[in-house]
């Protein structure tokens, strides 16, 4: 997607990682936002959002966070399934708006997270240009 992007003239700026909460890579965010003079974060998953929040919050730049299906599932061992509640509870707490891509999405988070608040967007796709 990037390449593409590129090809459209869209600015593009990647720092790598494969981990949530990557807090290697906080600071590099932060001079990007700073550098680009960022007003709005949408991140999109848990590893975007968990790894831009410190960054945002530290410059009060406002994060909207599209969750597209969570971290945590019911076939996790306990222990992982916990620790990702706890860092999802952690980021929809912290983010100014957070979007579920479905009614669904919302309810699950509810369940678990019962100060969790979102706005539902189905799924945010023109079906007519597919």
């Amino acid at each position: 997607m990037i390449e593409q992007l590129q090809q459209m003239g869209v600015e593009t700026h990647v720092i790598y990682t494969e981990k949530p909460f990557d807090i290697r890579k906080w600071n590099a965010v932060k001079k990007l936002l700073l550098s680009k003079q960022i007003d709005l974060v949408h991140a999109h998953g848990t590893r975007a959002n968990s790894n831009i929040l410190w960054a945002s919050k530290k410059l009060k730049i406002p994060v909207i966070y599209t969750i597209h299906g969570w971290s945590f599932h019911p076939d996790q061992k306990p222990l992982v399934k916990t620790l990702r509640l706890m860092g999802e509870k952690y980021l929809t707490s912290r983010s100014t708006l957070n979007i579920s891509v479905s009614q669904s999405n919302k309810e699950s988070g509810k369940e678990l997270i019962p100060s969790f608040e979102s706005v539902v967007v189905n799924n945010g796709i023109n079906s007519s240009k597919v």
